[in-house]
């Protein structure tokens, strides 16, 4: 994609700014550019990425996504998508605890069952990002 001078000027800034302080229209703005594109591969038909990242949405990737582009140390980039997705887990769990008293008889057992999956896949995307190739593309992307 083509970026005229504001665009790039734009993306310059954004590369220095810490995710916290990031506004939902700097993210939007880098979903569009590219950046943050997800956890699944790009070769994936792109219905099926909707899919999965509706599927998975308790995996925090975008703020890995954005570590992975400014980058941000590769181990600590990573380690965040396994901290903040069991964060986003723990505040599933709160807004649960704060429903009304008939929605938690089905909300919180369900909850507990699915648990251990939802954390499984964020430990199966940790391992993923900490692989060999995605350390040989962080250090590419580093020389660019």
């Amino acid at each position: 994609m083509k970026l005229d001078k504001k665009s790039l000027l734009r993306e310059k800034k954004l590369k220095k700014i810490p995710f916290n302080k990031m506004t939902k229209w700097d993210i939007k703005f880098l979903e569009e550019q590219g950046v943050i594109n997800g956890i699944w591969p790009e070769s994936y038909w792109k219905g099926l990425r909707w899919l999965m990242t509706k599927l998975f949405y308790f995996v925090n990737y975008k703020r890995h996504d954005v570590w992975f582009w400014q980058q941000i140390w590769f181990h600590y980039a990573n380690w965040g998508l396994l901290k903040y997705s069991h964060i986003s887990l723990a505040k599933q769990y709160e807004i649960i605890c704060k429903d009304k008293w008939y929605r938690k008889l089905y909300q919180v057992p369900l909850y507990h069952i699915t648990l251990p999956f939802k954390s499984w896949v964020i430990g199966w995307a940790y391992n993923a990002v900490e692989s060999k190739a995605w350390k040989e593309a962080y250090d590419l992307s580093k020389k660019s």
